[in-house]
């Protein structure tokens, strides 16, 4: 992958790492950046007791049965992309002066894609994470239940 821009100050080397990278280990790079602590947890329960579909990519809540996938949460939930455009897209992040074409030659998305995606990079530069909210780790309980000591939990 060739990239024309002069402005660029990221190195090309790191994206065609990230193209060399196959499908599945992008998402794992990706799961690594979303969830730190390497536990996954469902947005319904906060478990994280989960099965995952190897075929569809996607995850089974073990204690509520919803099924999510890794995108769920993050900026990127609702995107089409691949795992690694998403990881390029996020790398652009650093980038100072970040322009719609850069985003399109890079990412490799068409020119209308390039908007959108250029907005979600600005929000990663902005809040300097790719989740739409905080991963809580004390959300582990089942649906309908109520937290210890609150009026409904009867403790």
């Amino acid at each position: 992958m060739e990239v024309k821009h002069e402005k660029l100050v990221l190195d090309d080397a790191l994206f065609r790492q990230i193209d060399a990278l196959s499908e599945a280990v992008a998402e794992q790079v990706f799961w690594n950046h979303k969830y730190p602590d390497a536990q996954p947890r469902c947005p319904a329960c906060g478990s994280v007791r989960y099965y995952y579909m190897k075929q569809r990519r996607r995850l089974d809540c073990v204690d509520c049965g919803k099924e999510y996938s890794s995108k769920v949460g993050t900026i990127f939930a609702s995107s089409t992309l691949s795992f690694r455009q998403l990881l390029k897209a996020i790398c652009l992040a650093d980038e100072p002066k970040l322009t719609r074409r850069m985003v399109r030659d890079v990412v490799g998305v068409s020119e209308s894609g390039a908007s959108p995606l250029l907005a979600r990079i600005r929000l990663i530069r902005a809040t300097g994470s790719i989740l739409t909210r905080p991963i809580n780790p004390a959300r582990n309980r089942k649906p309908g239940s109520a937290p210890p000591g609150s009026p409904l939990s009867g403790t």
